[in-house]
């Protein structure tokens, strides 16, 4: 089985505060001329648009965790009886 198409690639580097680390990406042709006309439309650096991505797919992560704790934590009949008392407040019946 191929392993992963992101490896990491060097040390970590200190940032201000933080750390840096580097990673290695392999894209085919095609999609690196897509994501580097889309950070160029944006007027960032093709690093600066994976930065973005990065840091969006770690708050969707987040936000799925926190979703996942609370429902567990959570009892249905409650959560089903608030949403019943949010259509009656709305009148939204429908």
């Amino acid at each position: 089985m191929p392993g992963p198409s992101i490896c990491y690639a060097g040390p970590a580097r200190r940032k201000g505060n933080q750390h840096e680390c580097s990673l290695t990406i392999r894209l085919a042709d095609v999609s690196h001329a897509r994501l580097r006309a889309l950070a160029e439309h944006r007027g960032i650096s093709l690093n600066r648009l994976f930065e973005e991505f990065a840091a969006r797919a770690a708050a969707e992560f987040d936000t799925e965790l926190r979703y996942r704790v609370r429902a567990a934590r959570g009892d249905a009949a409650t959560g089903l009886a608030l949403l019943g008392k949010m259509d009656d407040a709305s009148g939204d019946h429908g």
